[in-house]
């Protein structure tokens, strides 16, 4: 059976396309979700997810993308809980946004600023290592947070990024026993 349907909107150039808009924000807030990467490449959140499926680059520059817009999202709600006392700031939809739209099913990033701040993945990796091993961080915080690491390895950072993730991988299946 031939194939049925549209051909793909996707272009090789989107995957550097995604990654600079990320790291530049929409114009009018500064934040990004799936649905401003959907406005960028005027297709359906699906597509997003089928390009990726299809294509490895595109999979690694969406994942790297998604990574770099939930750093900002993280990045707003330290900066205003912490640093900007005078504004009020509502954490709690800040919270409901970062569960809902960004994947953050837990309060690791907002109980532990320090992994929020962290520049480098490698350093977020390391930090939460310490955390457990100083009793600081609970198991389920851990896993969750290990998504957010084996999404962010990419070709460039694999041979630093990877043995720390395994490492802490490792860490906690050893607790679980």
């Amino acid at each position: 059976m031939p194939n049925v349907g549209r051909p793909t909107k996707y272009k090789p150039e989107y995957d550097d396309m995604i990654i600079e808009f990320a790291k530049n924000g929409c114009p009018e807030t500064n934040l990004v979700t799936n649905d401003h990467f959907c406005d960028l490449f005027d297709c359906c959140e699906h597509s997003l997810y089928e390009w990726a499926s299809k294509h490895e680059s595109f999979s690694q520059a969406f994942a790297r993308a998604q990574a770099i817009a939930r750093r900002r999202w993280v990045d707003v709600a330290a900066n205003n809980l912490v640093l900007n006392k005078e504004f009020s700031f509502d954490g709690r939809s800040w919270a409901t946004i970062l569960r809902n739209k960004m994947g953050y099913d837990n309060k690791a990033y907002i109980r532990f600023p320090d992994l929020a701040k962290t520049e480098k993945i490698t350093d977020r990796v390391k930090l939460t290592l310490d955390y457990l091993f100083k009793g600081l961080i609970s198991i389920e915080d851990c896993e969750k947070l290990m998504t957010t690491f084996k999404t962010a390895i990419t070709v460039e950072n694999e041979a630093e990024l990877r043995p720390l993730v395994e490492h802490l991988q490792q860490e906690l299946e050893s607790r679980k026993k």
